[in-house]
């Protein structure tokens, strides 16, 4: 994988947590006056992103022999769309629904992205490289978490939410071409009963 393919997964799991950071300034506005459910609502809604998590690690295991770019670009647009959609519904059935899907794609983008990384960066670097990842990421969640409040008194609370859902939709479409392309030259790993792509 280029530099080029490494610098796109960094960039698209950065903006993830970016959007991660204002998403748990937005849950408490959307849990005391959007759903009027408090802070039993807003637990809920945290629990429903675990339980997405779960169901995610397991469906993970799928991934095995697929295209990992195809699921990294999946995953990043499903933990976008479903703020933006937040806005639309004012359920707490629907917003639990909702956001157990981020905390799905939450999982499955975590390893499709980190496994194309570390299948791209050479071992005797790869400890550095993450470890500038870990600050890019508390980074992009400490920014998040600053912007959520000033989106929300710009562009109201359904506003904020429906900007912050659709950022990283927009990102994976802009660099859809190049997001293809990520797995070229993906090894692949013999197995007794045959060849997977990893």
């Amino acid at each position: 994988m280029s530099d080029t393919r490494v610098a796109l997964v960094v960039g698209l799991l950065t903006a993830q947590l970016l959007v991660s950071g204002a998403l748990f300034v937005l849950l408490v506005p959307v849990a005391f006056e959007t759903l009027g459910t408090g802070e039993a609502g807003f637990g809920g809604l945290l629990g429903a992103l675990g339980v997405g998590g779960l169901v995610g690690a397991a469906t993970a295991l799928a991934l095995v022999g697929r295209r990992l770019s195809t699921a990294l670009a999946v995953a990043i647009v499903l933990w976008g769309a479903p703020i933006a959609l937040l806005a639309l519904f004012d359920t707490h059935a629907a917003a639990l629904v909702l956001v157990g899907v981020i905390g799905f794609a939450n999982t499955v983008g975590d390893v499709a992205g980190f496994t194309l990384l570390q299948r791209a960066v050479p071992e005797e670097v790869l400890a550095r490289v993450f470890a500038i990842l870990e600050s890019l990421f508390y980074g992009a969640t400490a920014l998040g978490a600053i912007l959520a409040p000033l989106a929300i008194a710009g562009l109201g609370l359904r506003g904020a939410l429906v900007a912050t859902g659709l950022l990283l939709p927009a990102l994976v479409a802009l660099s859809w071409r190049h997001v293809r392309s990520i797995d070229a030259g993906a090894w692949r790993l013999r197995l007794p009963w045959g060849r997977w792509r990893l």
